[in-house]
């Protein structure tokens, strides 16, 4: 009977070749959860780093002078980290890690050879600490943080402005170029593991604990119980780290708790233990003296044994200025603890009972290390010797006062619940010494941290930055909430009155250095000006209201009001303010124009300027019964539209200044009849992409004209150009009201922003007979507002192309150009998704690079946007523990099923909330029939159920529960009920109502509810699947079949009348035929494993999700023998356990569809009439993909027969832990050639998992990895990509990226298979006698004889290599030709797949 149920190698292999659905898992969002975290010196000589061990990610983190914590960058290390410690190497130089052949040598003695090839992919270890890990692989790892070498060599300091403080505010310090270069090449590099056991985690094999020694000299690694072993460390092995001494020691008992004590002189070293001896049912106090010389190997042991009924020991803390001596902490009380007393065998120790409440614990503790702590304590009230920070999980914070050791102080310094739940991890920094304030960096559990600054003598903290913690994420959903049309996620997290709904994004950080008041009320426009054009840097502000005018001057580091001496009209709406520039020796001078007139003035700056010193101001005033209505200018041209009785009229304007008299001159130069009425006027100076002056023009007809600016002394407006804006909006609404230029000279775009929130952008170039190309619309919705783009004020001086656009809706929005992959749009993470209402470019200094002026919540705020993405977060307070989540797209509201902790216990609640406002409209208590009874109700599933008849549709909402009954009573039940939601109005507005229309008490807990066609729905009672239907008018349930399964149903997934049912112990499908209304079995997964949750992509795919981190794919076959068991298409280890899956869009396709296409010619690049639109799941197709309800899933992309020809589906899942994880389809050869570059990755020294791990074995299940016993060298079938080790590749320097390829055969051949296309690549012949490789250009030349040739379409330039269009599917060429693949193309494809496929992260 084993071979029934058996896979031969030959059906895997039999799966692989027919199968054409590949998969790319990637990491959109990495945990939020902090299990580790350490101060330390990784890239200086001081200790200003901080890095956070998230389960399988590590952060590094810098903190600035006012508190903010800024994220560096995150490294996935392929394991998961069970303890993190910092080990103080003290290099006496900068050391230089080399990869290629794995050492590390001095400096000095690598700069002899700074000119080798393996000077290219060197590092340099800058900093004096190293990290220390335990994980799941066994190994004990020793991480440096490195750079490139070259990288370093051209690094700069921090940069930093400053000024006094005054009503403008000042600009703080910023970013320096030493982030920037962790950012772009910074790693945590492994220099040396230590083999400790096999991977996992047994309890009895070492890897649980991790301590090291102050002095550095020995580290100390416990298992769970009964063991530990010890590694000397001394000084010569910190330069190379090899080698290191282990020995192993017994130990009886369980190993709590275990810490190095700081030593009273150079030779002891002592290491304490708190261990629960399971034999004498008693804990203890164990002290180990070791000796620091290698010649005495010596141990002394002493124990101290506690009480029996003693609380629970929490911590060991070691004290710095107490040799010797440690605090031990446990739930009630906290001892002083001298060594000297457990060696004597003393108990009686000086204790003091803790500040706090019964039902707390002290969490975590953290006391500063540098240099200056001993001066901080003299300015502390009582003067200790020592304090410590003690974090309570009720939110208080403590500083306890060690005056001596008899003498300890708790001081409050924060107030219970002044902070949010306090986790296990806390550190220390002092950032500036002489101010005396400590940071307090501090880790929630289940909710936010947070970074606080404290003072010696501060009686409360101050909440510098806050730490977002989103976990645990028991329910999500994927919605298109802000009609972005890409999906954003709504997640259940928190617990009790921290619970919430965050919603979820990856956006643009933003650091806002200065923020005002709120004294800006009614902005309508902002310019930042330049004092002169020689300047790069802005020194006026200017700022419209709705009916006034004002100008600022920089003056000091602050905003100076100079309005009254702008000699602008002051008291009216501006529609234009400009430098005037183009005039030999001007300065100063400002163009302003409103509906009235235009105004050309020199602003006075210094007051005590006299008025004949400066020009008079001069103003042009529109013939009479005209207004202006929209103006643009550039140098000394100023564009204007007029509206008369006519119509609208296009003027242009000249100003003339006269420089030695002082006297300025407008002049009308030309003007042209409208055709229809301006909505705005854009003036683009000429530059490589415009080779002439021209102006743009958006009306209401709608279209966008293009006139000349360059009259040539003919004083005649040519229209170069006329693009009609049709169909483009998706609420039909064209009319444009912004438009820019964005690109260089490989490639180019148009960019037009509609008055509804839409994006329309063509590919941009200029025709021979000097006149604007526009080609291949594309159109992007960014939300319902008008889309108004913020460019730089025209600059003859400065001609670079604009790369990256600020375009502002509903909020503000990053267009960035990229050489590979077009144009890449990205949210700004803005404070708390705040609206922004206008935003100017304003260069502060040259050195402050993406510097804005912002205007929100009527607050002027300086920010710089960073040149990276982060989470940001938009939190909707729900006060209850979230369990359950689902979103009614027909009222706009969320259905949330909460745990509410009220007395006498816990009960649940149905909460209807408005996402758009966090307001709660409704709350709907469940009741069990004995409210007096010791029940306890969960809710376990919700879910929609579009209810259709003859003459209507219903929409209901189902729920699930199940009834947990008191210890002594074993019997569990559950609910089943169906709820509508009632709308009414009244005095206060819209109300919201929860209505049960039908209830049914089951015998078993509904874990899983599942719609199955438009008449009956699926129930997951217990062990039996139910099939229930409703009548409406009798409002009735009728249970129509019940079957019973082996094991406990935990999920339910339908497609068309196919059923995926999820049990405690696999997977299997079944069908529903509906004439018979009966249910039949299909065919069982062959592994045994605990569902999470699974989705169905169609009637023959299923992916899943287990409870031990492991997602799945499962393949329905009708296969001709009698084998029933589902084929295995994929598995991957997560190492996170996945609560749901859904379908949706993270990201948006730009370019095209088909992120796999090796070529975007569908559209003639001369035809503007055929619109590309960004795709994406319909919002119905969504919404019924996630309630499980599918009838047409042709659009998901992934039936297994078919090649993928437009973007697939992308599944989404989140992991209790808070991170979010894409699992995209991609196209064989896409997958063919990553899956070569992920073996080579994986050996790569610079690549490979930095905790030990063998990834092949740790990303496979433990389902699949280890069950073939009969052949071991057989491995199974595994068709997915890992994205996080293929997308380090993109990370690498081009010659490293160049190494790889050159260097590897495999990639060579399936690169050119990729580019040239398999047909013409025979295996047999690849290398023969026509072959030959090129020293000097590296080309691998083929000849080869075939009817038809291939030309390879891949424009080159020097720097980037290909262009967009690149890879084409249309070859053609000279027959007799040959071919020729070099490895620079196939590193371009490279970079150009993945920048595509990470796309849909960002």
């Amino acid at each position: 009977m084993a071979a029934y149920f058996d896979f031969t190698e030959n059906k895997e292999k039999e799966l692989e070749n027919s199968s054409k659905v590949r998969v790319y898992a990637k990491t959109a969002v990495n945990s939020c959860v902090i299990t580790g975290m350490v101060s330390c010196a990784l890239r200086s000589n001081e200790r200003k780093d901080i890095v956070f061990a998230k389960e399988t990610v590590l952060e590094l983190l810098e903190i600035t002078p006012e508190g903010a914590l800024i994220s560096i960058f995150e490294q996935p290390v392929f394991g998961t980290i069970k303890d993190i410690k910092v080990l103080h190497s003290r290099f006496p130089q900068q050391m230089i890690y080399d990869p290629i052949d794995d050492c590390i040598q001095l400096r000095s003695e690598s700069a002899e050879d700074y000119y080798c090839d393996n000077q290219n992919v060197k590092r340099v270890i800058p900093g004096q600490d190293v990290l220390v890990c335990l994980s799941d692989s066994g190994m004990l790892s020793f991480l440096a943080y490195t750079e490139y070498y070259n990288d370093r060599d051209n690094s700069g300091g921090v940069n930093s402005v400053g000024g006094s403080k005054g009503k403008g505010k000042i600009i703080t310090e910023v970013i320096g170029s030493n982030i920037e270069n962790s950012r772009k090449s910074g790693r945590f590099q492994v220099v040396k593991e230590i083999n400790l056991s096999i991977p996992g985690f047994d309890y009895q094999k070492s890897g649980r604990k991790l301590c090291i020694d102050p002095t550095g000299r020995l580290i100390a690694v416990s298992a769970w119980q009964n063991t530990f072993q010890l590694f000397s460390v001394y000084k010569g092995t910190k330069l190379t780290f090899d080698p290191i001494n282990t020995k192993e020691y017994q130990q009886d008992g369980v190993i709590w708790h275990m810490t190095f004590l700081y030593p009273i002189d150079d030779m002891r070293i002592l290491l304490a233990m708190v261990i629960y001896n399971e034999k004498e049912k008693q804990p203890m106090i164990v002290i180990y003296q070791l000796w620091a010389a290698p010649e005495r190997d010596v141990i002394n042991y002493y124990s101290l044994q506690l009480d029996k009924d003693s609380s629970l020991p929490l911590h060991l803390i070691p004290l710095p200025n107490y040799p010797e001596s440690l605090l031990f902490v446990t739930e009630t009380e906290m001892y002083f603890v001298q060594t000297q007393n457990v060696i004597a065998g003393h108990n009686e120790f000086y204790k003091v009972p803790l500040p706090i409440n019964e039902n707390a614990l002290m969490t975590s503790y953290a006391y500063p290390m540098d240099a200056s702590v001993l001066k901080r304590s003299s300015l502390i009230e009582s003067h200790p010797k020592q304090y410590v920070y003690a974090g309570i999980e009720d939110g208080t914070l403590y500083r306890i006062e060690i005056v001596d050791e008899k003498n300890i102080i708790f001081s409050l310094i924060q107030k219970e619940n002044g902070l949010n739940c306090i986790g296990e991890c806390m550190s220390v920094l002092c950032v500036e010494e002489e101010s005396g304030d400590e940071f307090i960096i501090i880790g929630g559990d289940m909710s936010d941290g947070a970074v606080v600054k404290v003072s010696p003598r501060m009686k409360e903290v101050e909440i510098t930055s806050v730490i977002p913690n989103w976990a645990p994420i028991l329910d999500f959903q994927m919605l298109d909430f802000h009609q972005e049309r890409h999906d954003v996620i709504f997640a259940c997290s928190g617990r009790g009155k921290y619970g919430s709904i965050r919603e979820l994004r990856r956006a643009i950080g933003v650091n806002v250095m200065t923020r005002t008041d709120a004294e800006f009320y009614g902005v309508t426009s902002l310019w930042g000006l330049k004092y002169s054009n020689e300047e790069l840097i802005d020194s006026f502000l200017a700022l419209s209201f709705a009916n006034s005018t004002r100008l600022m001057f920089i003056r000091g580091g602050e905003l100076d009001d100079i309005s009254e001496n702008s000699g602008f009209d002051l008291e009216v709406c501006s529609l234009c303010i400009s430098n005037i520039y183009g005039v030999t020796g001007v300065k100063g001078v400002l163009a302003q124009i409103h509906r009235r007139a235009v105004i050309v003035s020199e602003p006075r700056i210094d007051k005590n300027l006299l008025l004949a010193e400066s020009f008079k101001t001069v103003r042009w005033i529109p013939p009479e019964n005209s207004i202006i209505e929209v103006a643009s200018a550039y140098k000394n041209i100023i564009t204007i539209s007029l509206s008369t009785t006519n119509g609208s009229i296009i003027s242009v304007l000249r100003v003339d200044i006269d420089y030695e008299r002082k006297k300025i001159k407008i002049v009308k130069i030309a003007e042209s009849l409208l055709d229809s009425q301006p909505c705005f006027i854009k003036c683009i100076p000429s530059s490589s992409l415009v080779p002439i002056p021209i102006c743009m023009i958006g009306s209401f007809k709608p279209c966008i004209k293009f006139l000349s600016l360059d009259m040539n002394n003919n004083n005649i407006l040519q229209t170069l150009h006329e693009e009609i804006l049709v169909d483009y909006s998706i609420t039909k609404v064209n009319i444009p009201e912004s438009a820019c230029i964005i690109g260089n000279n490989e490639k180019a775009y148009f960019l037009a922003g509609l008055r509804e929130g839409t994006i329309v952008y063509f590919q941009w170039s200029w025709s021979l007979d000097n006149k604007p190309v526009l080609s291949r619309p594309i159109v992007r919705r960014i939300g319902t507002f008008p889309v108004k783009f913020i460019t730089p004020q025209p600059n003859s001086i400065i001609e670079n192309d604009i790369t990256i656009v600020l375009a502002l809706s509903d909020r503000p929005w990053q267009i960035e150009h990229n050489q590979h992959t077009g144009l890449n749009f990205a949210c700004v993470a803005f404070e708390h998704y705040e609206h922004v209402q206008e935003a100017a470019i304003f260069n502060y200094d040259e050195t402050i690079k993406q510097s804005y002026m912002f205007i929100s919540k009527n607050c002027l705020n300086f920010v710089q946007l960073n040149s990276f993405i982060k989470n940001n977060i938009k939190t909707i307070d729900i006060y209850d523990t979230p369990r359950r989540l689902y979103y009614d797209d027909y009222n706009k509201l969320f259905i949330v099923a909460c745990t509410s902790n009220q007395l006498p216990f816990p009960t649940s609640v149905l909460k209807l909330v408005d996402p758009s406002s966090g307001e709660i409209k409704h709350e709907y208590r469940l009741s069990v029939h004995n409210e007096s009874s010791d029940n306890r109700e969960s809710v376990y599933s919700i879910t929609g159920w579009k209810y259709s008849t003859v003459r209507q549709e219903f929409r209901f909402i189902c729920v699930g529960t199940g009834i947990h009954c008191p210890p002594d009573n074993d019997i569990n039940q559950g609910r089943f009920m169906i709820f509508n939601i009632k709308k009414s109005n009244n005095e206060y507005g819209v109300m919201y109502e929860l209505n049960k229309i039908e209830e049914k008490i089951l015998s078993g807990i509904v874990y899983a509810i599942c719609p199955l066609t438009d008449k009956y729905i699926l129930i997951g009672e217990g062990k039996t699947l139910n099939v229930l239907k409703f009548n409406l008018d009798e409002k009735k349930l009728t249970k129509m079949i019940s079957r019973e399964l082996r094991w406990p149903i935990l999920s339910i997934n339908s497609y068309g009348n196919k059923i995926c049912v999820g049990t405690q112990k696999g997977s299997s499908f079944f069908e529903f035929e509906v004439e018979r209304e009966r249910i039949n079995f299909l065919k069982m997964e062959k592994s045994t494993r605990l569902i999470g949750d699974s989705i169905m992509l169609n009637e023959n795919l299923a992916i899943g999700a287990d409870k031990c981190g492991n997602v799945f794919g499962l393949l329905y076959d009708k296969d001709p023998t009698i084998v029933p068991c589902l084929r295995p298409l994929f598995s991957f280890n997560e190492a996170e356990i996945v609560s749901k899956l859904r379908i949706g869009n993270l990201g948006y396709r730009t370019e095209n569809s088909n992120i796999n296409s090796d070529c975007i010619h569908d559209v003639d690049d001369n035809t503007s009439t055929s619109i590309i639109e960004e795709t994406n799941l319909n919002k119905e197709q969504r919404e019924e993909n996630n309630i499980n309800i599918i009838k047409n899933g042709k659009e998901l992309g992934w039936d297994i027969n078919k090649d993928l020809k437009n973007s697939a589906a992308v599944v989404v899942g989140c992991s209790l832990l808070g991170s979010v994880f894409l699992y995209m389809r991609i196209e064989l050869k896409t997958f063919k050639l990553l899956l070569v570059l992920q073996k080579v990755l994986e050996k790569w020294p610079t690549t490979k998992p930095c905790l030990g791990n063998n990834n092949s074995k740790f990303r496979l299940s433990n389902h699949t990895a280890y069950n073939s016993f009969t052949n071991s060298s057989y491995r199974p079938t595994n068709l997915i990509i890992d994205g996080e080790m293929v997308s380090q590749f993109l990370r690498l320097t081009k010659f490293e990226q160049w190494k790889i390829v050159e260097s590897n055969f495999e990639i060579m051949k399936i690169g050119r298979e990729y580019l040239l296309g398999e047909d013409e690549v025979d295996d047999g012949k690849f290398f023969d006698h026509s072959i030959e490789i090129l020293d000097d250009d590296i080309v691998m030349m083929i000849q080869h004889h075939d009817d038809e040739d291939y030309e390879m379409s891949i424009e080159e330039d020097n720097e980037h290599g290909i262009k967009r269009e690149g890879f084409s599917d249309k070859v053609k060429g000279k027959t007799g030709g040959s071919k020729q693949v070099s490895p620079k193309e196939i590193v371009d494809v490279l970079n150009f797949i993945l920048s595509e496929l990470n796309m849909q992260v960002s």
